[in-house]
Protein backbone atom coordinates (compact mmCIF):
# COMPACT_ATOMS: atom_id res chain seq x y z
CA UNK A 1 0.00 0.00 0.00
CA UNK A 2 2.68 2.50 1.01
CA UNK A 3 4.67 1.83 -2.15
CA UNK A 4 1.75 2.20 -4.55
CA UNK A 5 -0.09 4.95 -2.64
CA UNK A 6 2.50 6.92 -0.63
CA UNK A 7 0.14 9.87 -0.15
CA UNK A 8 -2.48 7.77 1.68
CA UNK A 9 -2.13 7.04 5.38
CA UNK A 10 -2.84 3.35 5.97
CA UNK A 11 -3.09 1.64 9.36
CA UNK A 12 -3.64 -2.11 9.18
CA UNK A 13 -5.07 -3.62 12.36
CA UNK A 14 -5.44 -7.21 13.48
CA UNK A 15 -7.94 -8.16 16.13
CA UNK A 16 -11.17 -9.99 16.65
CA UNK A 17 -14.11 -8.31 14.98
CA UNK A 18 -16.31 -10.12 17.48
CA UNK A 19 -14.85 -7.82 20.16
CA UNK A 20 -16.70 -4.51 20.26
CA UNK A 21 -14.05 -3.30 22.74
CA UNK A 22 -11.31 -3.83 20.16
CA UNK A 23 -13.33 -2.06 17.49
CA UNK A 24 -14.01 0.86 19.82
CA UNK A 25 -10.30 1.19 20.66
CA UNK A 26 -9.30 1.21 16.99
CA UNK A 27 -12.01 3.68 15.99
CA UNK A 28 -11.21 6.06 18.84
CA UNK A 29 -7.49 5.88 18.14
CA UNK A 30 -7.54 6.41 14.36
CA UNK A 31 -10.87 8.13 13.59
CA UNK A 32 -10.92 6.63 10.06
CA UNK A 33 -12.84 8.23 7.23
CA UNK A 34 -12.61 5.05 5.12
CA UNK A 35 -12.83 1.53 6.50
CA UNK A 36 -11.96 -1.54 4.44
CA UNK A 37 -13.39 -4.70 5.97
CA UNK A 38 -11.87 -7.90 4.63
CA UNK A 39 -12.12 -10.13 7.67
CA UNK A 40 -13.98 -13.39 7.33
CA UNK A 41 -13.35 -17.08 7.45
CA UNK A 42 -12.65 -17.93 3.81
CA UNK A 43 -12.55 -21.72 3.74
CA UNK A 44 -16.19 -22.38 2.88
CA UNK A 45 -16.20 -26.22 3.21
CA UNK A 46 -14.55 -25.96 6.64
CA UNK A 47 -17.04 -23.30 7.72
CA UNK A 48 -19.91 -25.53 6.62
CA UNK A 49 -18.64 -27.98 9.23
CA UNK A 50 -18.26 -25.23 11.87
CA UNK A 51 -21.39 -23.20 11.31
CA UNK A 52 -21.49 -21.45 14.69
CA UNK A 53 -17.91 -20.13 14.35
CA UNK A 54 -18.67 -18.97 10.81
CA UNK A 55 -21.85 -17.16 11.86
CA UNK A 56 -20.16 -15.57 14.87
CA UNK A 57 -17.30 -14.10 12.84
CA UNK A 58 -18.67 -13.65 9.33
CA UNK A 59 -22.11 -12.35 10.29
CA UNK A 60 -21.99 -10.96 13.84
CA UNK A 61 -18.40 -9.74 13.45
CA UNK A 62 -19.21 -7.95 10.20
CA UNK A 63 -22.28 -6.45 11.88
CA UNK A 64 -20.02 -5.15 14.68
CA UNK A 65 -17.65 -3.54 12.17
CA UNK A 66 -20.48 -1.92 10.21
CA UNK A 67 -22.11 -0.69 13.41
CA UNK A 68 -18.81 0.76 14.69
CA UNK A 69 -18.28 2.48 11.34
CA UNK A 70 -21.71 4.09 11.62
CA UNK A 71 -21.25 5.04 15.29
CA UNK A 72 -17.90 6.70 14.63
CA UNK A 73 -18.93 8.53 11.48
CA UNK A 74 -16.90 6.60 8.92
CA UNK A 75 -17.71 8.16 5.55
CA UNK A 76 -16.97 5.11 3.39
CA UNK A 77 -17.28 1.47 4.40
CA UNK A 78 -15.86 -1.00 1.87
CA UNK A 79 -16.53 -4.68 2.43
CA UNK A 80 -14.25 -7.00 0.52
CA UNK A 81 -15.46 -10.56 0.14
CA UNK A 82 -13.62 -13.27 -1.72
CA UNK A 83 -15.65 -16.18 -0.41
CA UNK A 84 -15.88 -18.67 -3.21
CA UNK A 85 -16.71 -22.31 -3.27
CA UNK A 86 -14.60 -24.50 -5.51
CA UNK A 87 -14.65 -28.22 -5.99
CA UNK A 88 -17.37 -30.68 -5.23
CA UNK A 89 -20.03 -30.26 -2.54
CA UNK A 90 -19.22 -31.57 0.92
Amino acid sequence: MAEKFPHITFYPEIGSITSRTTLKRVMQHYHPSILYHAAAYKHVPLMERHVFAAVETNIFGTWNVARAAAEYGVADFVMISTDKRFGRPV
